[in-house]
């Protein structure tokens, strides 16, 4: 399917057309786009459709003049032009990031991410909008969820954002909704340290929240990066601010302190599939015995292009919530999203 190419001319260098070269001598030409997952994806003029997709450990050089964000398996982040070719007296090719101040040379197999350095901000946002819906004709429930995440990635910054949105309605009865808005700001000390500050408000009919208000800081730090799973865990204070539905006798309003710990995990498996996890646990330091915890998961198959399939499952938990409400929260639904 690969055309055995001459050598990348000087004209087509002009005309900044990347080359990729497989270990039997395959030649891809296009554009590089991204290392992710253990894949290299590259667009090529000639191949109708989706971008093609390669495993990084078997490419042996690459010929491109453009800039890119590269990720190291030690957490380092390199912003630079990448070059891959042979190393004399050894059969693992080196991979050489000629950044602004310096050259760094890494073997392949430390290189776990890749993407371009584009010039505007929110060209480099990575993230999903994810869709879904479910209808139950027996009591004529119609549920539809949607779920907007983004971050963006620096050699010095971490930048998370997420909105999730739920209703259900069932025919005869009070709807139901659910709305969450998270943020996150890191800075990283380290190659796999940061100290980050987050916000989070809830809003919950089930638990008779009109809002719920979290602002934390604290630190984290990245125990596994390799190119097909991730784990953090983060550590910090939170104050906790909540407004409940007004009820006879009870103060509607509740402000607490508590401990903060998450554990954010995400896992790539037969270059299709995708399944992360965010588990929270919010123990109470003024209410003895109180404690709060969040889990959202999803577990995605990809489908053409940038499209999946996905399937959801959340929770919120109150284990002594203020007033007279409902302890736990739980959600499952099925749809379609879109990556970027």
């Amino acid at each position: 399917m690969w055309a055995q190419d001459p050598p990348k001319s000087k004209e087509s260098a002009a005309k900044n057309i990347d080359v990729i070269v497989m270990k039997n001598g395959d030649r891809l030409s296009g554009e590089i786009k991204k290392i992710e997952h253990g894949l290299l994806y590259i667009e090529t003029p000639y191949i109708s459709g989706e971008q093609v997709a390669v495993d990084w450990l078997q490419v042996e050089r690459i010929e491109s003049s453009r800039a890119y964000r590269v990720e190291l398996d030690s957490g380092k982040r390199l912003i630079g032009a990448v070059e891959l070719e042979p190393q004399r007296g050894s059969d693992q090719p080196a991979v050489t990031i000629h950044s602004a101040d310096a050259e760094t040379q890494v073997t392949r197999e430390d290189v776990i991410g890749m993407d371009w350095q584009k010039r505007n901000f929110f060209r480099q946002l990575k993230g999903n909008i994810d869709l879904g819906y479910n209808y139950t004709s027996g009591n004529g429930q119609v549920q539809g969820n949607i779920d907007a995440n983004s971050r963006f990635d620096s050699p010095r910054y971490r930048l998370e954002g997420g909105i999730n949105s739920t209703i259900s309605l069932v025919s005869g009865a009070d709807e139901t909704n659910r709305q969450q808005i998270s943020t996150l700001f890191g800075k990283y000390l380290s190659r796999r340290d940061m100290v980050f500050g987050s916000a989070d408000f809830l809003k919950s009919s089930q638990q008779k929240l009109d809002l719920r208000s979290t602002l934390g800081a604290g630190y984290g730090r990245g125990f596994i990066k390799t190119p097909r799973t991730e784990l953090n865990v983060r550590a910090g204070l939170a104050y906790n601010h909540e407004s409940y539905v007004p009820s006879a006798g009870i103060q509607p309003f509740h402000s607490s302190l508590e401990s903060l710990f998450s554990l954010n995990y995400t896992t790539f498996r037969f270059n299709r599939s995708e399944f992360a996890v965010d588990l929270r646990a919010m123990p109470s330091l003024t209410d003895a015995g109180r404690i709060r915890s969040n889990v959202n998961s999803t577990y995605s198959l990809k489908l053409v292009n940038n499209f999946r399939f996905l399937v959801s499952l959340w929770d919120t938990y109150d284990s002594r919530p203020p007033i007279a409400a409902k302890k736990n929260e739980l959600g499952l639904s099925t749809g379609l999203g879109w990556t970027y």
